[in-house]
């Protein structure tokens, strides 16, 4: 099926207004931040940078082209130096040893084995592989298990400090819900 020139001419305005929108909040932000007494010029500008590299990087996969994983290699390796720089090393080991090799396996699966491209009068463009009925029940299952699995073992190391009441029982879900994020991620 062939996307209307009506539909293609939107989602360019689109991408542009998104890239723009946030070239523009990034850079009033970085300006603010910049006057602050004790900032560091350099790494403000490289996570602004980043940030920018990163809507690319959406805006790229959404529009399924291959360039995403380039944008989001230069986004990913940003959030690591970040993340390493200012010791938060639990996402910086995240980055590090899962996100960064992740673009290349994307790059790698997406160009070797991953969805077809095909070519027409509108360009080159992916068309993406679809999960089954089967397919879907399955990751149903497998999400609802991996939660049930994962509130249990959160429960089970933290009930002595949720006892102690360092633990708010209202984080418990927060924390299972980052959990799953970055595990489907």
């Amino acid at each position: 099926m062939m996307t209307s020139v009506k539909e293609r001419r939107f989602n360019l305005a689109f991408n542009i207004f998104l890239v723009t929108g946030m070239l523009l909040a990034v850079t009033a932000t970085t300006i603010f931040k910049v006057q602050q007494p004790g900032v560091r010029t350099f790494m403000l500008l490289l996570a602004a940078f980043g940030s920018v590299m990163g809507v690319v990087n959406t805006v790229m996969s959404a529009n399924g082209n291959i360039l995403t994983f380039v944008f989001g290699f230069i986004d990913v390796l940003i959030g690591t130096i970040v993340y390493f720089d200012n010791g938060i090393m639990g996402n910086f080991a995240l980055h590090a040893f899962y996100f960064l090799p992740m673009q290349f396996i994307g790059f790698w699966q997406w160009s070797k084995r991953g969805a077809k491209v095909h070519s027409g009068d509108e360009g080159s463009h992916l068309k993406a592989r679809r999960l089954t009925g089967r397919q879907w029940a399955w990751l149903a299952a497998g999400i609802v298990a991996g939660i049930v699995a994962l509130y249990l073992i959160l429960l089970y190391v933290d009930v002595a400090k949720l006892s102690a009441g360092k633990i708010e029982s209202i984080d418990k879900p927060k924390i299972l819900l980052d959990a799953v994020v970055m595990i489907l991620n």
